[in-house]
């Protein structure tokens, strides 16, 4: 018996050395704030699979939850977790825990500018939890990519832009682009005039900048060593909250700063599962994959589609995660 604890042991301390201690498991952190500005203690978890090799360096997914949301909700909502133990990739589920400013609860703050730019607030505490993670495991520095739902689509399409050097592709499902404000959102800010009778019968309509605002913004966030970061956009066509236009807009914003040409795509599917009709296309090339590529599902509303059954996720349609992480695999950073 000794020598068996002895040698259960030693095992132990190996797993540590080489970053795999909880194969398999979920695994609670804490960020500690740090100096920069809008930095803030926040919790993370993460997902570690069981794996052979010690030491093997794997892939990082990041996946953003959304307003009214934890990350234990987005863990329970995407099923990520599965796919990460059959495709074995660690997959961290940043709660952006405490927040400033007025907004819905545990909403990542998007819309404000002290929290999408590099060096501070959100966006750097996100970035900071992948240096984290990197360092206490094994992980692929060029194949490391990011989603979320809704705020956390918006939120990470900012990291997408703020840290581009760091993150291979993304994904945003129901989410916005690059520097909108919250009247973007459906229902925020009224936009009733008696002059326009458009507006009579659809005041709640959302608001979005012009592809130009937003390319500007992205331009002068990324600066001049600007890099394509290859764009998912996943969206229903029926969502109620975040309309698909803010999809379109934001693969239009990326197209037209990245010069890519949507007016054909490279690839267009058709199919249905679950009796829900999607529309996959794939626009542009990086390396042996597009460039940007968007998956508009007909019906569902504001949800993750295709994940478990949730406030904010649909178990019918195709799997979102699944769909995601295909894209990831096809999309490792290139130098």
């Amino acid at each position: 018996m000794k020598i068996l604890l002895k040698n259960m042991g030693l095992l132990i301390v190996v797993l540590l050395l080489y970053g795999y201690a909880s194969a398999g498991e979920v695994v609670d952190q804490v960020y500690k704030k740090k100096s920069f500005e809008g930095s803030k203690d926040r919790q993370y978890s993460l997902f570690l699979p069981e794996v052979q090799g010690a030491g093997e360096a794997l892939p990082l997914v990041v996946v953003l939850h959304g307003c009214n949301q934890t990350s234990r909700d987005i863990m329970n909502d995407t099923r990520f977790n599965d796919l990460a133990e059959d495709e074995k990739f660690i997959v961290v589920y940043p709660f952006v825990t405490s927040y400033d400013g007025l907004r819905n609860t545990n909403c990542w703050g998007y819309w404000f500018e002290n929290e999408i730019h590099q060096g501070r607030g959100e966006v750097a505490d996100i970035a900071g939890i992948i240096t984290e993670v990197q360092n206490a495991y094994s992980i692929d520095s060029n194949r490391i990519h990011i989603t979320g739902l809704s705020s956390g689509g918006a939120m990470a399409t900012a990291v997408m832009v703020a840290y581009s050097e760091i993150i291979a592709s993304g994904a945003s499902a129901a989410g916005i682009a690059y520097g909108e404000t919250a009247c973007a959102v459906r229902g925020v800010c009224l936009s009733f005039s008696w002059f326009d009778p458009a507006t009579w019968f659809d005041w709640w309509a959302p608001k979005f900048e012009t592809t130009e605002e937003t390319v500007q913004d992205m331009v002068t966030e990324m600066g001049p060593d600007k890099r394509l970061v290859p764009l998912l956009a996943l969206h229903a066509t029926s969502d109620p909250k975040v309309d698909v236009a803010a999809a379109g807009n934001n693969a239009t914003a990326w197209a037209t700063l990245f010069e890519i040409d949507m007016t054909t795509p490279v690839v267009s599917e058709v199919g249905k599962t679950d009796g829900l009709i999607w529309h996959y296309n794939r626009y542009g090339s990086y390396g042996t994959g597009s460039a940007i590529e968007t998956h508009f599902v007909d019906g569902p509303g504001h949800a993750w589609v295709g994940g478990a059954k949730g406030t904010y996720a649909d178990p019918d349609g195709p799997d979102w995660a699944a769909i995601a992480w295909a894209f990831f695999k096809a999309h490792p950073m290139i130098e």
